[in-house]
């Protein structure tokens, strides 16, 4: 008979999926600097973020955040986020072009966070935030390739109704 030994471990210093950081720094532009300021080990990404470009507009609080999750797809995420001021939810996903955010159905830039992940300012209060992944120049591609389908199964199509019988 065979018997399966299961070996299971929890690191409790990981990073949440999700979280709400009320302290927010400008990224250096040179990524050596960067990478070791990451590395540095008094630099918490749950207490404060690294954007790169502009800085939001966040403001500290001692009342806790909360994030929950209603949807996480492939191509969805959808959280509901809870905060007394405004601040950056932070998602560990990669950040990629492709993704754009919505907070409470209004369109918001995504800040590259951390060197990797998606920041999103929410308002103080409780908000509905969505991530949705839209790669533009794949959907073209795509449409041009159907049209192109298209086109060559006309000329086909002609091509054979106009042979002589």
């Amino acid at each position: 008979m065979y018997r399966a030994e299961v070996d299971l471990y929890e690191r409790r210093d990981a990073l949440p999926r999700a979280w709400i950081v009320h302290t927010v720094e400008a990224a250096p532009r040179a990524s050596k600097e960067r990478i070791s300021r990451l590395a540095d080990e008094s630099f918490d990404p749950r207490a404060r973020a690294m954007v790169e470009g502009p800085l939001p507009d966040v403001a500290p609080t001692s009342e806790p955040s909360t994030v929950d999750f209603e949807r996480d797809d492939a191509q969805v995420v959808t959280l509901r986020a809870r905060t007394a001021t405004p601040g950056l939810l932070v998602l560990s996903d990669a950040w990629y072009a492709a993704w754009v955010a919505t907070v409470d159905g209004r369109e918001v830039p995504i800040a590259r966070t951390d060197a990797c992940m998606r920041g999103v300012v929410v308002p103080a209060g409780e908000h509905r935030v969505e991530f949705r992944y839209r790669d533009v120049p794949f959907r073209v591609g795509a449409g041009l390739f159907v049209a192109g389908s298209a086109v060559i199964a006309a000329l086909l199509r002609r091509r054979r109704n106009d042979r002589p019988a």
